[in-house]
């Protein structure tokens, strides 16, 4: 008896094997890799050398030379996966929408990745670990950047306007400008829309968050 139950057991992974097709991946950024598909068309990631790093079940698994990592969805919702198989964003969040890393620069040239998340609602950003550092109503761009010991969003609306958010997701420049808000200086400014010429909205000190929030 005993001896059949090992034999329906290993009779049992061998279909379950023959089930899950392999197709090898090699990308722009040399990365090498194995696309899991089942019959009921699931997907999932293996490592070259046949190391499973995301189990086949998900509608989509799409690799980005860019991002280094998978991006991953099921029915509505999105995640994704760094190159070694570590889950950053789970689909446990329900985060529908489109989802990209991305990185930014500080003033001294140091790069820190972050997560875009936007939503049917929300706009949303995340560290690179994961971890969720602003959600607020949907826009239609939000950049994070840090310069002058300054943490602040970069916001652009539908109708192209430019405005500033600090740290904690406060409008410190309403949607008013139609160019892009930059540091000068000790304040914030912009280039007019007619005159292409530099004007100053608020001082640099109205933005009260020092802390860089993707370190």
């Amino acid at each position: 008896m005993r001896n059949f139950w090992l034999l329906g057991i290993l009779l049992l992974s061998v279909l379950v094997y023959a089930e899950t097709k392999t197709e090898y991946r090699t990308e722009s950024d040399g990365f090498e890799w194995y696309q899991l598909r089942t019959d009921d068309g699931k997907y999932g990631a293996e490592d070259k050398n046949h190391k499973v790093l995301i189990k086949p079940q998900y509608d989509h698994v799409f690799y980005s030379s860019l991002s280094k990592g998978f991006y991953v969805r099921q029915n509505r919702y999105v995640g994704y996966y760094e190159s070694d198989g570590k889950c950053v964003i789970p689909l446990s969040r329900k985060y529908r929408g489109d989802l990209c890393k991305l990185t930014m620069n500080d003033d001294v040239g140091k790069e820190y990745a972050y997560f875009t998340i936007s939503t049917p609602k929300y706009s949303i950003i995340c560290d690179a670990k994961g971890e969720e550092v602003l959600r607020t109503m949907r826009f239609q761009s939000v950049y994070p950047e840090f310069a002058e010991g300054k943490f602040f969003y970069q916001i652009q609306d539908i109708f192209d306007k430019y405005g500033i958010m600090d740290g904690d997701g406060e409008l410190v420049v309403p949607l008013d400008y139609c160019n892009s808000i930059f540091i000068w200086e000790d304040s914030l400014e912009t280039n007019d829309c007619f005159t292409n010429e530099s004007i100053g909205i608020i001082p640099l000190s109205s933005i009260t968050t020092t802390k860089n929030l993707l370190k």
